[in-house]
C-alpha cells in the first residue's frame, strides 16, 4: 500500500513538471500543449493567418488562436512516505490497494502528450472535457436544468449494477442552478467563514452546476468507508465517474476528502485517472485556485461579523461536519 501512495506521487510529479504556461482568448481558444523530450520553444500564430490550425470544439468551431508549447520533461524522481494517520486511514476503511509499482523510467509514457484548451462562451474545455473548479467556472447564463443525459443514464446503470450486489445507491444532490449554489455557498460562509472554501464551492466554481457530477447516499463524513462508498471507489470507473476528490489531493482538488462525490468523464478517462489515482488537474496539467480579483469580492460580500473563526469549533457542515478532525 505504501509501494502504491509513492507511485501516486511519483505519477502526479511527473504530470506536473510536464505543465507549463497556457495562454487563451477571453472567447473561443484552442490552446495545444505539447510535453516532449525537447528543449523549450514556444510558437503563436495570430487567428486567421495561413498557418494557423483549428480544431472543432465540442458545440462550436470558433477558433481565435492557438499557441504550441513543446517543453523537456524534468528528470527529477519524487519519494515520499506514509505517515501514521494515512496508514490509521487505510486500516480504518479497508482499502486494498495494488501493489505494483510502475519503474520510473515509464512513468512518463502513462502521461498524454497534448491536450487541446477551448474556450466556449465562458466556459473551458479540455479534450472536449468540461472543466469547473477554483480557476474555471460556468457562467450564470449556463443552465442545462437538470443532470445531463449521459450522466444519468450513466448513473442508471450503475445503480442497476451496484443493486444486484446488495449494494443501494442514489443522489441525494445532482444539478444545481448558479443561484442555488449561490444560496448554499453563502449560507456555509456566514457559519464557516474561509474555512468554507474547502467544501463548498463558490457560485460559478460547482461542478453540480456542469450537470455532470452529483453526491450519492449521504453527503457526509458517515459515508466514508461504507460498503456503498468502497463499492463507488471500486466501480464507478466501469461507468464513466470518477471519484472527483479523493483521499491526499486537497492541495490538488482545492477541496477536502469527499467520497460521495462523483463526477462523469466518461469510460476511457475514468478508468485510466482511477487506475493510476489522477485527478483532473494531475492529468490536465492544470491549477485550482480562485483569483485575486475573487478573493477580494467574496471579502465584500460576506458578513465577516457573525462568520466562523479559527478558534470556533462549532460550525457544521450538512450538519456533521466537524473541523478537519471528522475522520
Amino acid at each position: 500500500m505504501r509501494k502504491d501512495k509513492a507511485f501516486a506521487v511519483i505519477l502526479a510529479a511527473a504530470m506536473l513538471s510536464a505543465c507549463g504556461q497556457q495562454e487563451t482568448s477571453s472567447e473561443a481558444a484552442v490552446v495545444t500543449v505539447t510535453a516532449l523530450p525537447a528543449e523549450t520553444t514556444v510558437t503563436e500564430t495570430a487567428a486567421g493567418t495561413s498557418s494557423a490550425e483549428t480544431e472543432t470544439a465540442p458545440s462550436e468551431t470558433q477558433t481565435a488562436a492557438q499557441t504550441t508549447t513543446t517543453r523537456k520533461p524534468d528528470e527529477t524522481t519524487a519519494t515520499t512516505t506514509v505517515t501514521d494517520h494515512e496508514a490509521n486511514l487505510i486500516d480504518y476503511f479497508e482499502v486494498t490497494l495494488p501493489e505494483t509499482v510502475i519503474p520510473d523510467t515509464e512513468v512518463e509514457e502513462l502521461l498524454p502528450t497534448s491536450h487541446s484548451f477551448t474556450q466556449i462562451n465562458g466556459m473551458t474545455y479540455i479534450d472536449d472535457i468540461l472543466i469547473v473548479n477554483k480557476t474555471y467556472s460556468v457562467p450564470a447564463s449556463y443552465d442545462p436544468q437538470g443532470l445531463l443525459p449521459e450522466a444519468q443514464n450513466a448513473f442508471n446503470e450503475m445503480q442497476s449494477a451496484a443493486s444486484m450486489e446488495g449494494i443501494m445507491l442514489y443522489i441525494v444532490s445532482g444539478y444545481r442552478s448558479y443561484a442555488e449554489q449561490e444560496g448554499l455557498y453563502n449560507n456555509y460562509y456566514y457559519y464557516n467563514g474561509a474555512e468554507t472554501d474547502r467544501f463548498s464551492a463558490r457560485p460559478g466554481h460547482s461542478e453540480h452546476q456542469t450537470g455532470l457530477a452529483m453526491d450519492v447516499n449521504n453527503a457526509s463524513r458517515y459515508f466514508a468507508g461504507t460498503p456503498e462508498a468502497q463499492w463507488i471507489e471500486k466501480h464507478c470507473a466501469e461507468y464513466g465517474f470518477i471519484v472527483r476528490y479523493p483521499y491526499g489531493k486537497e492541495e490538488v482538488t482545492g477541496f477536502m476528502y469527499e467520497p460521495w462525490h462523483i463526477r462523469y468523464v466518461g469510460k476511457d478517462l475514468a478508468k485510466l485517472l482511477t487506475d493510476h489515482r489522477l485527478t483532473l488537474e494531475e492529468y490536465f496539467c492544470i491549477d485550482s485556485e480562485y483569483s485575486a480579483s475573487e478573493e477580494v469580492s467574496q471579502a465584500e460580500e460576506s458578513n465577516t461579523d457573525n462568520a466562523y473563526t479559527e478558534n470556533s469549533d462549532n460550525y457544521t457542515y450538512n450538519d456533521t461536519y466537524t473541523d478537519e478532525t471528522w475522520w
